[in-house]
């Protein structure tokens, strides 16, 4: 006898576009790959609205993928984008028992999620991870007053989500890890200070160089690697330049996940000098590394092993060089929050 097995529906902006794809919302398939070894009753079917740049379905580690090729494209070619979304949906549901649909972002696909789950009497949740629980989202409007179906990515999203729109979403599951994925580690850290992202403005990479300028006077044969890729790469490596750092940061580029968490089993202090974060997983991937972590964000009204908040510029580097002339500075694993959790957390509200 042929099994049925449930569906469970992921709307999100991209996805991964093949199995070696890394870099790409690598907290977003670490979700997918926990529930399919917790779950394997569940089939899992992600619509990816922007990304890959290609149209048609393909299977990413036994996971349907259904992408629409949206390519950030305005006006018709983004309604386009949704119709065929809300086609894909409608075959989905007459084809398959679905267990509800999940969607990343308050953006388009929590709105298309919200309608389709009214439309198909599905239970439908989005998950805020960040910017969009900022003010002037313009898509908040259609979900606010829809609380229920509102998980935040932390403490401080749903904070933040109330202070702007005057409702706090019903649930919070925070972000995970996997510390499976990491190799074993090596016997010391070569590595004072790492920094891991997108190089972009709202990261304060800039700040970050300015630290470690000041942290040079103190601690002349500094070792600093920036991982990451971003619009901001040229201005970054000038100001490296200005400041006669050229033999102090390298600026290493985009790196596979791996790459970047063996590095992290290098490093003594991550430095996020992040203006805002919804949670910033990299700073959880670099606690199971074994590094501490200063930042300006702090996520959870928790404390943290090993995670040192700061308020501004002048306390961050007091804290640097507080934790870089620690010659005992305990580098064992922290582990706040496991990806497993995340997704057992998640599943539990479709079968509550």
């Amino acid at each position: 006898m042929k099994q049925n097995f449930d569906t469970l529906v992921i709307l999100s902006p991209g996805f991964a576009a093949d199995e070696a794809d890394s870099t790409c919302l690598p907290l977003q398939q670490e979700l997918v790959l926990s529930i399919n070894r917790q779950f394997p009753e569940l089939k899992i079917v992600v619509l990816a609205f922007q990304y890959p740049f290609i149209s048609g379905t393909y299977s990413w580690h036994g996971n349907r993928i259904i992408a629409l090729n949206g390519r950030n494209r305005p006006g018709l070619f983004r309604l386009l984008t949704w119709l065929k979304a809300w086609r894909a949906l409608k075959r989905l549901h007459r084809k398959e028992p679905m267990l509800g649909i999940l969607s990343f972002w308050l953006g388009e696909c929590a709105v298309v999620g919200h309608y389709a789950a009214r439309s198909f009497h599905l239970p439908h949740f989005n998950w805020i991870l960040g910017q969009d629980a900022r003010p002037h989202n313009r898509w908040a409007r259609f979900l606010k007053k829809h609380p229920e179906e509102l998980v935040a990515l932390s403490d401080f999203v749903s904070d933040e989500f109330a202070a702007n729109y005057g409702v706090r979403p019903a649930q919070t599951i925070t972000p995970g890890i996997n510390p499976a994925r990491y190799p074993v580690k090596p016997d010391q850290q070569n590595i004072d200070i790492i920094a891991a992202g997108s190089l972009i403005p709202v990261k304060r990479y800039e700040l970050f160089i300015e630290i470690v300028a000041a942290l040079r006077n103190k601690f002349p044969g500094i070792r600093v690697l920036l991982c990451g890729e971003g619009k901001a790469r040229t201005r970054l490596q000038q100001l490296i330049t200005e400041a006669g750092l050229q033999n102090v940061i390298t600026l290493a580029g985009e790196k596979s996940n791996s790459e970047v968490l063996a590095s992290m089993q290098r490093s003594r202090v991550l430095l996020h000098p992040s203006a805002y974060e919804g949670f910033g997983v990299v700073c959880l991937e670099a606690l199971y590394a074994g590094a501490h972590v200063v930042s300006f964000c702090r996520p959870q009204h928790a404390w943290i092993r090993h995670w040192h908040y700061v308020n501004d510029k002048s306390a961050m580097l007091k804290k640097m060089e507080e934790l870089l002339s620690d010659p005992n500075l305990d580098h064992n694993p922290v582990l706040p929050y496991s990806i497993d959790d995340t997704a057992q957390e998640m599943i539990r509200l479709f079968r509550s």
